[in-house]
């Protein structure tokens, strides 16, 4: 709906962290899998979901990735993965430079994965 991707534009910023120090062989379906588990396992997924990562983005070099989350909600608890090991490297998980906090009332809006922001 037109009012879905006004809200998935308006969250956007919001929705995605940035994964840095990623270990050799780390792939983006590694760190799907461990986000949506790890989130899942500590009950902060909104309605006991297990799937709340929308996309990975690897950095070519495969040193950093983007994660857009389903909510700005999953997001910000995701932020509590800081520090991680992961392949046996500490991995940070940080905002990305264009942060931009949204409406609060649109902090728990689950965005579809594929939705396109407008």
């Amino acid at each position: 709906s037109v009012q879905l991707q006004q809200h998935a534009g308006l969250t956007r910023r919001a929705r995605r962290l940035h994964i840095g120090s990623l270990p050799p062989g780390c792939s983006s379906q590694i760190l799907r899998e461990l986000f949506n588990d790890a989130l899942h396992r500590a009950n902060l997924t909104m309605n006991g979901a297990t799937e709340v990562v929308n996309d990975v983005q690897m950095d070519p070099g495969c040193k950093f990735a983007f994660m857009e989350f389903r909510t700005v909600r999953e997001a910000n608890s995701a932020l509590a993965l800081d520090g991680l090991l992961v392949l046996g490297r500490t991995i940070r998980v940080q905002r990305p430079n264009d942060f931009q906090a949204p409406p609060a009332e649109l902090y728990d809006v689950i965005i579809p994965p594929g939705t396109v922001p407008a």
